[in-house]
């Protein structure tokens, strides 16, 4: 993958963050698609990376475990990103070359 990137190019990743509880419940459903995927930390997901160059990471999409709490979701998003917390459903990382 990364031989097909000019010099100085970079690499976009998106993946589903294992530590996520959303990600777990469906993981969990073994009808779900989600049963047989490969979900990442973002730990796991910078290990892999950081060989290729530098890596940057954002992750997003923390969901509220209660449903009639949904529109407090902007506030959580800001919140939990905030304080740093590594538990949203997805993780985005650019490696630059």
């Amino acid at each position: 993958m990364a031989r097909c990137v000019k010099p100085k190019g970079r690499l976009l990743f998106g993946v589903l963050n294992s530590l996520s509880f959303y990600n777990q419940k469906r993981q969990n459903n073994t009808e779900s698609v989600y049963a047989y995927a490969q979900l990442f930390s973002p730990q796991q997901l910078k290990n892999l990376l950081e060989h290729y160059g530098t890596v940057r990471m954002r992750i997003a999409g923390f969901v509220l475990r209660n449903k009639w709490l949904i529109w407090l979701s902007p506030f959580w998003e800001s919140l939990c990103r905030v304080v740093g917390s590594k538990k949203g459903a997805f993780i985005a990382a650019e490696v630059q070359l």
